[in-house]
């Protein structure tokens, strides 16, 4: 009975440290298999951050490129805007130039035409100067003449005067001369009538006296002449 009581108790330790031994192995392959598990789903977790990774990754990598396209695009862009604005600024210094080459030709053509105005004006100054001086030049030669003339027409005058004065005394002294030959000739037309007792024609003595003198007088009359 002790036996049996002990071999029961012998199984019963057995079936216990069997039990126990199960239920270790249970527990060691429970704990291997979450230690898989975890590990099976830390390499999921791995995998899938690395998916997720490669994922942002090529997201990164497409925005990158991208934003390279975009950039290049946006350089590409400013260098045509670059090229259009210099090209602008090229037409704008070109049409500048022109303009000031047309402004300078304009001034250059001004100031001709001011220094001609200039040179007009000298000398139109220089011919009023030239036409004053001959103004005054002729004024004087007019005032000159005049003068000449005022003094040549008051000698002329002088001489008339002169002249007549002249012809004046010697119409009185040939009038003196013809009355005293008149009064000769009365004196001696009465003597002849006291000596002949004849009648002698006084009138016809003086008359004929008047047409001789009134002969002399012509040919001595200045104005006959």
């Amino acid at each position: 009975e002790k036996v049996l009581k002990k071999k029961a108790e012998v199984e019963q330790n057995r079936v216990r440290a069997a039990k126990r031994i199960a239920d270790a192995l249970d527990r060691q392959k429970q704990i291997q298999k979450e230690k898989y598990d975890k590990f099976e789903q830390k390499q999921e977790n791995a995998k899938l951050r690395a998916a997720e990774k490669r994922e942002e990754e090529m997201i990164q990598i497409q925005k990158t490129i991208k934003q390279q396209e975009e950039a290049s695009k946006l350089r590409a862009q400013r260098l045509e805007d670059a090229k259009g604005t210099m090209e602008d600024r090229k037409q704008s210094i070109i049409e500048n130039r022109k303009k000031r080459d047309e402004q300078a030709g304009l001034i250059h053509i001004q100031r001709a035409k001011e220094m001609q105005l200039k040179m007009l004006e000298t000398d139109l100054l220089k011919e009023d100067k030239q036409q004053n001086v001959q103004r005054i030049r002729r004024v004087e030669e007019f005032n000159r003449l005049q003068t000449l003339q005022k003094v040549q027409e008051d000698d002329d005058r002088s001489e008339r005067i002169k002249d007549e004065k002249a012809f004046v005394r010697e119409q009185q002294k040939n009038s003196a001369h013809e009355g005293f030959i008149r009064k000769q000739r009365v004196k001696e037309a009465m003597n002849e009538m006291r000596v002949t007792n004849k009648f002698v024609n006084i009138e016809s003595i003086l008359g004929g006296d008047k047409k001789k003198t009134r002969g002399k007088e012509e040919e001595k009359d200045p104005a006959s002449h």
